[in-house]
Parts: structure tokens; C-alpha cells; sequence
């Protein structure tokens, strides 16, 4: 008996790509992430008595491919998370892992004291520690007449 889905089965690779590019593109969509990029890791910000904790998920990457900087009450986290090379001899059967570079920036509710930033990536979270500013950089302006 003739198999009636030969004809389709040369078409299922791209239908799985397109279905995945739809599937994280929905995700985005309802997940409330940026769509730039390939790829976005999650991030928690959790204020406490004494500054922020931002945790951001970074599985399978090294320090030296995460940037943290902090402008003003802005934090920025960035990095590039590289494909692994594919071997020609294997076959692959799912290719789901994210890569590519991603960026990510949070404004904090209060001033930061900015050199008391302090970062630490380990079992693929990224922890970081903000301490909030103890004094405002406000100013009183005296108002001249002409």
C-alpha cells in the first residue's frame, strides 16, 4: 500500500521551524519580553532593605560573556550566548537551545550607589547586588530675576 504522506514528509523540517518560530514568537507576545533577539533571559529584581537583588537565568555561560553596567538608575545586563558547533555526522532530531546576543535593562525606583555594584554568575544564574543610594543627588535651584 502506498504511504500517502511521502509527499509531506520532505516539508515536516520547515513546519517544525516555522511552528517553533511561531510558538516563541506567541510566547513573547504574552510573556511581555522584548522581541529583539533570539534570545532573552529571565530576570527577577527584588528590592530589600538595603539596595535591589536583580537574578537573571544564564544557563551554560561563562562570566567573561556577561556585561553589567549601571547608568544613573539603570541597570543593563548583556551578553552573547554561542551556538554549539554542529557536527556534520550527527543527526539531528531537535535543535531548541537558544544563542545569539541579548539585552536586558531595568530602571530602579530609588537612586543606586553605583561602585557598590556587585556581580556574581554561578550554577547559571547571574546574582546582582545593588546598594540603594544613601542620599539623594537632588538640588534646590535659586530662581533669579532678570
Amino acid at each position: 500500500m502506498p504511504d500517502l504522506l511521502e509527499p509531506l514528509r520532505s516539508h515536516w523540517p520547515f513546519q517544525r521551524a516555522v511552528s517553533r518560530d511561531l510558538d516563541q514568537m506567541m510566547r513573547r507576545l504574552f510573556d511581555g519580553k522584548p522581541t529583539r533577539g533570539e534570545w532573552v533571559p529571565d530576570v527577577d529584581m527584588v528590592e530589600n532593605k538595603d539596595g535591589y537583588v536583580v537574578r537573571a537565568e544564564l544557563p551554560g555561560m561563562k562570566p567573561e560573556e556577561v556585561h553589567v553596567s549601571v547608568n544613573g538608575d539603570v541597570i543593563t545586563i548583556s551578553g552573547e550566548k554561542h551556538k554549539e558547533e554542529k557536527r556534520t555526522e550527527d543527526n539531528w532530531q531537535v535543535l531548541e537551545r537558544y544563542s545569539g546576543s541579548f539585552t536586558r535593562s531595568f530602571r530602579f525606583p530609588t537612586e543606586v550607589r553605583q561602585e557598590s555594584v556587585d556581580a556574581v554568575l554561578k550554577d547559571g544564574v547571574l546574582t546582582v547586588n545593588v546598594v540603594k543610594a544613601t542620599e539623594s543627588k537632588s538640588a534646590s535651584i535659586k530662581v533669579k530675576g532678570a
